[in-house]
């Protein structure tokens, strides 16, 4: 009961289910059963029992699964002897009979052990049924999704909220959501609302707009109600409205954000393509894109405007669109723009969807030469391009390409301090530095355990498993979005995701 053991809990939860622990010839507990005073409810002989093995064979062994089946064969025989009794009836009997011990006392819920000449004892009489089940709705309600919604890929300003079954409105309100931000700090849930024709399945928890990266967290309930006044029951077990058992928590992760500039000007020839390059210094898991242009044309319609990532992947911006109108005035091509660039006009001033969606760009590494083209379809017309303005939102990829000895404040520590600074990551990044790995291991230089080290913290140890060195269980705490696990001397962006 103080620790919880699976299947054994189920008995607290379903009335067909009988737990058995383990006793002695003595009577006495096992030494290696479990016990519990609710969660377990009778005892039976399971130390040192002769039992058939294979190939025409005896043999003693001892556990729990040597004293389960003997109850599990006592119930088949009270069964065949009261083939109408119910279930209720049969574990009922079963229960009255036992012999009761002090060894017994507080650790089995019936106090004793298996007597099976009393179970089949004919003369006693058999239970009475058992009462009905309870009417009605008695199970409370989980939340089954939960997901962080804000105006762009770099912001949140809401979380919306879907459970299994109708919730009383009046009983969800702001208070039954704690929310908080990457350092740990509250943030004040401003209202709960009911998303209109979900039934009250769905609400929306709205706040301030936070754009600081990191992984925001809400935990709901678990005060909140179904229509039946059923408080949650998020676990899933036979009691409604545990602190913190049925509350719900979800999570949301914000990524960096940050821009790049083209050299400009750059003029555009009469029928004639230009190439304009972009140079990302920076490694981005990339989540969102976004660009904007600043050009002046004559005839906007004789322009075809394409964005190429280093992967090669290329998006239309915009194909011959504006008919006789002049320029591109500050115009931001950007998914989730309200306005298409095909239903806009000339100057083309804000933002608009570009023709083909730039998510094709989404977990792409974003590093490298970026290339914005300009091609000029038609004759008579030049113009020239003011600004190229390239906006990656994503999780940024720490690059150690360079491993060193355990330990070691050398060079690349620096670095992964200046990379975490420039970042402006929320917490510290994991910096990751290995010992050789053994294909790289000479006689002097034995494949050593590495450390897995927390920039202005401890470090761990990790073991070596299977060529690769791999963070032990008490690591993955430290793990975040953007970092990745690596071995010695490989970048960290040609790796497999930890």
């Amino acid at each position: 009961n103080t620790t919880a053991y699976w299947p054994a809990n189920y008995s607290l939860s379903y009335d067909n289910v009988v737990t058995v622990a383990s006793i002695t010839r003595t009577g006495a507990l096992s030494s290696f059963s479990n016990y519990g005073a609710t969660a377990v409810t009778i005892a039976a002989p399971g130390s040192s029992i002769l039992s058939t093995t294979p190939n025409n064979t005896y043999s003693t062994y001892s556990g729990t699964s040597m004293a389960t089946p003997h109850v599990a064969g006592a119930l088949s025989l009270l069964r065949d002897q009261n083939p109408t009794w119910t279930y209720q009836q049969l574990v009922a009997k079963l229960k009255s009979s036992v012999d009761t011990s002090a060894a017994l006392a507080g650790k089995v819920s019936t106090g004793g052990s298996l007597n099976v000449a009393k179970m089949l004892d004919a003369g006693t009489s058999p239970p009475p049924p058992p009462p009905p089940p309870p009417s009605g709705d008695v199970a409370g309600p989980k939340v089954t999704t939960a997901t962080f919604a804000g105006a762009n890929a770099t912001s949140f300003n809401s979380v919306a909220l879907t459970f299994d079954e109708a919730i009383n409105a009046s009983t969800f309100t702001a208070a039954d959501v704690t929310l908080t931000g990457p350092t740990g700090s509250a943030i004040t849930v401003t209202s709960v609302a009911v998303v209109a024709g979900s039934n009250n399945t769905r609400f929306t928890a709205t706040f301030a707009t936070q754009s600081a990266a990191g992984t925001y967290t809400a935990v709901v309930g678990p005060n909140l109600a179904d229509a039946a006044g059923n408080l949650m029951n998020q676990d899933g077990d036979a009691i409604n409205g545990e602190n913190p058992a049925d509350r719900y928590t979800a999570t949301g992760q914000i990524g960096t954000r940050r821009t790049y500039n083209a050299v400009t000007p750059v003029a555009i020839p009469d029928v004639s393509t230009v190439t304009i390059p972009i140079s990302v210094p920076d490694n981005i898991r990339i989540t969102d894109v976004d660009v904007t242009i600043r050009l002046t044309h004559t005839y906007d319609s004789d322009l075809v405007i394409t964005l190429t990532s280093p992967a090669g992947t290329t998006r239309t911006l915009v194909n011959r669109r504006g008919g006789q109108g002049d320029n591109f005035s500050t115009t931001t091509f950007d998914d989730s723009a309200t306005r298409a660039i095909t239903a806009g006009a000339a100057p083309f001033s804000g933002s608009f969807k570009p023709e083909q969606t730039l998510a094709a760009y989404n977990q792409q590494a974003s590093a490298g030469t970026w290339t914005l083209t300009v091609r000029d379809a038609a004759a008579q017309d030049v113009g020239t391009v003011q600004q190229v303005t390239l906006s990656i939102a994503g999780s940024l990829i720490l690059r150690l390409t360079q491993g060193v000895e355990d330990g070691d404040e050398t060079t690349p520590v620096a670095a992964a301090r200046a990379t975490a600074a420039s970042a402006k990551l929320s917490a510290p990044p994991l910096a990751v530095w290995l010992a050789p790995d053994r294909a790289n291991a000479t006689t002097d230089t034995p494949a050593r355990r590495g450390t897995v080290r927390r920039i202005g913290a401890e470090s761990l140890p990790v073991s070596n498993e299977s060529e690769s060195l791999r963070p032990a269980a008490a690591t993955v705490a430290f793990v975040t979005a953007d970092v990745r696990f690596v071995p010695h001397g490989v970048a960290l962006d040609d790796a497999a995701d930890f």
